[in-house]
């Protein structure tokens, strides 16, 4: 690195009195300590906590399920992502759409899951009670959702 057509001084000069920002004698050279191992994998673990490397599917549990919310898992056995409203919806979104394959109901409303987005194309079960919970959807009912709607009342 050059500074005004001269090499740049090194931090490790600091304590020469030729240095530019050297006060004076008596002051010790700055060290460089090599980078550690640890720091290494502290910066890795940084990494992929806030998803720059990818995130792994991580085992999303029932208890990650909220209160009063019907929840919705992306793998068999409430793993993969977890996705979850208090209130119906018309569309689970393009990173959940057709790949739910768990549930639970922790409301105290009936919810109707549908094949299509906005509450269309059939019903894809009978509609859901309150505390209704299902780890393994059959073939015929996983990955399959787009929208679901929470009611008063059992619609299909």
């Amino acid at each position: 690195m050059y500074m005004h057509g001269r090499p740049a001084p090194l931090l490790a000069d600091r304590g020469r009195a030729d240095h530019p920002r050297a006060t004076d004698r008596t002051e010790a050279p700055i060290r460089m300590r090599p980078l550690r191992p640890t720091a290494l994998a502290t910066a890795l673990a940084a990494a992929l906590t806030t998803g720059l490397l990818g995130a792994p599917t991580a085992r999303a549990d029932m208890g990650q399920c909220p209160p009063s919310h019907f929840c919705l898992w992306e793998h068999l056995d409430y793993t993969g992502r977890l996705y979850s409203s208090p209130a119906s919806v018309s569309y689970i979104g393009a990173e959940m759409n057709d790949h739910p394959s768990a549930y639970w109901n922790r409301t105290r409303w009936w919810v109707t899951p549908f094949y299509d987005a906005d509450y269309q194309g059939g019903c894809v079960m009978k509609s859901l009670g309150p505390g209704a919970s299902f780890p393994r959807l059959p073939e015929d009912m996983n990955d399959v959702i787009s929208s679901f709607l929470v009611t008063s009342s059992r619609i299909c």
